[in-house]
């Protein structure tokens, strides 16, 4: 039984923590359209879709899959090394779409870059968060 109550608190934990994120976003929402013009809203609203689209090809949802390794660690250096080796291929992925996304900026002229690189490198706090 005790491996079946860690799977339904486990299970607790990452639904809680993802319907806390969407919760933020709600209450954020108002803020947003009350601060921003529709069109800056519309850019907005377009560039996190574009990186909602992008995290799991950039991160191939190690994060995620990070999880799944952690439970079944045994050890504490086993735990650091999985995180660990999770959050280096992060930072190196994410470098190199950082790269690319300028160099096609560059060529096609996009004046949005720096906000697109700005919201993927949340991939690195969403791994901190796991880390934590």
């Amino acid at each position: 039984m005790g491996k079946n109550k860690q799977l339904v608190f486990n299970t607790i934990i990452i639904g809680i923590g993802k319907f806390s994120t969407q919760l933020v976003s709600v209450i954020l929402l108002p803020i947003y359209t009350s601060i921003l013009s529709t069109t800056e809203y519309g850019t907005y609203d377009l560039i996190n879709t574009i990186v909602i689209f992008l995290m799991p090809v950039i991160t191939l949802l190690l994060d995620e899959s990070m999880f799944r390794f952690i439970i079944d660690a045994e050890t504490k250096e086993e735990k650091k090394n999985i995180i660990s080796q999770t959050f280096i291929y992060s930072i190196f992925s994410t470098m190199i779409f950082s790269i690319i996304i300028i160099l096609i900026g560059f060529i096609f002229k996009f004046k949005v870059i720096e906000l697109i690189i700005f919201l993927v490198s949340n991939i690195l706090v969403r791994i901190k968060e796991c880390i934590c």
